[in-house]
């Protein structure tokens, strides 16, 4: 009979990790719940007419629009955009959203990322406040998500600042034509908000731009509206999205006057480049970014522009002071798009042209 053989079995490491994997129970956290609003998410306290806990100056908020992006994407631009606001020191308090919150108002899905990716510690600690963008609609989802009552409103933070939320996107006309529904109230709130003694700046947040010198322009639908606010000494700026890039205008009446116009489009969705240039654009950036604004008293407002990934990174700065002396004619200036309307609609034929253009040049090459 042979002699017994040993035989040496040593497993592999990798056969080893296997066997510890495969004995370790793995526990997942459950998905958040889907079909989330607003008022689900968050519990700062959010009050429509008046917000009487705060208010007393220094009040500092932070201001950004266009954050949706494409179908189904993880958008780590606004979630950075967030991470920057809540690096600043002192934190907002309180945050203004200008519109196209999400890229198609249609998918419950986006709806659910964007309530899950401000929720703890953003909205929190922060109340946002929501105008409706293009991308945003059915109005239906906006107002339901967003828990906003409506397309327009206003807003008190403590006695001495006030906040017009304007509608200039719904498809319904009589809002911001003149004499319409919109157009009444708003010339209405404005006037009873200037007659009160405790009433010292007034604020504008809108979507679609009255000035613009990026891919959209100035859009009609602005300019009855922008007639009962653009040239008010006591509303220290108007904030508008709808173009994917940063702008500053004004102010018209000269250094430190008021009101400064703001276009804060880079919240994300894809940016767009510049379309046509006018005397009244101070500033012009293809960056994503929000805007910071410390009213510091019933005199000086300061704001100051960062970028989105580096809460340090100052892109632009100004102020405006309620004494500044008028030094030029604070009328609202005409947009390109209004006084050589033929010029500026061959801009997309022109574009359309150069990139055919490049595709059969390129095609004849190879």
């Amino acid at each position: 009979m042979p002699a017994a053989t040993a035989i040496y079995f040593s497993p592999s490491p990798a056969l080893l990790l296997l066997l510890v994997v495969s004995n370790i129970n793995f526990v997942s956290a459950p998905p958040p719940p889907a079909n989330r609003t607003y008022d689900d998410a968050c519990t700062a306290s959010r009050d429509w007419t008046l917000s009487p806990r705060h208010g007393e100056y220094p009040v500092r908020f932070a201001v950004y629009s266009d954050s949706g992006r494409a179908e189904h994407t993880d958008n780590d631009i606004h979630k950075n955009i967030l991470r920057g606001m809540y690096a600043q020191d002192p934190k907002p308090d309180f945050v203004l959203h200008c519109g196209d919150v999400v890229n198609t108002g249609r998918n419950p899905i986006l709806w659910d990322q964007y309530i899950n990716m401000i929720d703890d510690p953003y909205c929190d600690q922060w109340p946002f406040f929501f105008t409706l963008g293009g991308h945003d609609r059915p109005v239906s989802q906006w107002s339901h998500r967003l828990s906003t009552p409506h397309t327009y409103y206003s807003f008190d933070w403590g006695k001495h600042l006030h906040f017009l939320m304007v509608d200039t996107t719904t498809e319904n006309r009589t809002y911001w034509k003149k004499n319409g529904e919109q157009y009444t109230w708003l010339k209405e709130d404005i006037e009873s908000t200037a007659a009160s003694p405790d009433s010292h700046w007034m604020f504008v947040c809108q979507h679609e731009p009255r000035f613009s010198s990026g891919w959209s322009g100035c859009v009609e639908t602005t300019y009855d509206l922008a007639e009962l606010y653009g040239e008010r000494r006591d509303v220290a700026a108007i904030f508008q999205g709808h173009d994917h890039n940063y702008e500053r205008m004004g102010p018209f009446g000269g250094p430190g006057t008021s009101p400064v116009w703001y276009l804060i489009g880079g919240g994300g969705q894809e940016l767009n480049i510049r379309r046509f240039r006018d005397a009244w654009s101070k500033k012009y950036l293809m960056k994503f970014h929000f805007l910071i604004v410390d009213v510091l008293d019933e005199r000086t407002v300061k704001f100051k522009t960062i970028e989105y990934d580096d809460p340090d990174r100052i892109l632009d700065r100004t102020s405006v002071d309620a004494e500044a002396p008028l030094t030029a004619d604070p009328k609202m200036p005409s947009c390109i798009s209004e006084s050589q309307p033929d010029d500026y609609k061959l801009v997309p034929f022109f574009f359309l042209m150069f990139l055919l253009a490049m595709l059969f040049g390129v095609s004849a090459f190879y």
